[in-house]
């Protein structure tokens, strides 16, 4: 069984259970995406390692100028569904 299944009960419950273990969660998105766009100019790519359930994508893409690559696109789409 695999414990990290974003697919099953894990993922549907991660963003809840996230946001009570790390103060702050939510607001760490919104300086990682303001952080992007202001250096944007100078770095034109940002690396997310474990995304989770990928809820940082939508800020960080809108933060950066290039046009989403396909795999963007779909984590994209991920992260939406999973908000609900």
């Amino acid at each position: 069984m695999n414990l990290l299944d974003f697919e099953g009960d894990y993922g549907r419950t991660y963003d809840t259970h996230i946001e009570g273990l790390i103060p702050a969660y939510s607001a760490l998105f919104e300086i990682a995406a303001a952080t992007a766009a202001a250096l944007q100019a100078r770095a034109q790519r940002v690396l997310v390692v474990g995304p989770g359930s990928g809820t940082e994508l939508p800020g960080l893409l809108s933060a950066m100028p290039r046009p989403p690559s396909p795999w963007w696109s779909r984590a994209s789409r991920c992260a939406a569904s999973a908000r609900g």
